[in-house]
């Protein structure tokens, strides 16, 4: 008799041990998803050199060049507003940005800072019926803007549609793979 109830206590406490060990699973990923979200972009004709991102949904203030996740605001007619983007912060309030058909440069002159962005926009420029005259120009961001770039050829970003309103960031991110 004894060892029946020792073996019913033994299983019994396996139950509710794997019970807590669920729970416990099942706050962690209730509380991991209301701080992040996990972000997949096409791999085909994409923006940035990776596929899969990490986006921290409390911070919503991107550093220059810092992943960020936004819902498009003016990328009419060619995306909806409130498609989900995600593009690094190539400049920020303050940076000037020199845009041309080939290359985009981001300078800030109170703090020496300088980076230089090879991407090639001409088949974009095709794509959008944009003229090289039009597109190449140079950009003063202003307080409450962020310039979103992509890092790759086929990048539809700021460069073609304008700066974005940090009202509609969602989170900064990291790219996984």
């Amino acid at each position: 008799m004894i060892l029946r109830e020792r073996m019913i206590l033994h299983i019994n406490n396996q139950m509710m041990e794997k019970t807590i060990f669920v729970t416990f699973l099942f706050i962690v990923t209730l509380i991991f998803f209301r701080i992040y979200s996990i972000q997949f972009s096409s791999s085909v004709n994409g923006c940035l050199p990776f596929s899969v991102s990490i986006i921290n949904k409390l911070v919503k203030e991107p550093r220059r060049e810092q992943l960020f996740s936004y819902l498009s605001h003016s990328a009419e007619p060619y995306f909806a507003n409130g498609v989900n983007f995600h593009k690094l912060a190539a400049a920020i309030e303050g940076d000037v940005v020199d845009i041309t058909k080939d290359r985009v440069i981001v300078t800030n002159p109170d703090s020496n800072y300088k980076k230089v962005y090879d991407i090639e926009s001409l088949p974009m420029l095709n794509y959008a019926q944009i003229d090289i005259e039009t597109f190449a120009r140079t950009l003063l961001v202003p307080p409450g803007k962020i310039f979103a770039l992509g890092t790759l050829q086929g990048s539809f970003d700021s460069r073609f549609w304008g700066l974005v309103d940090v009202k509609y960031i969602q989170g900064v991110g990291y790219g996984i793979f």
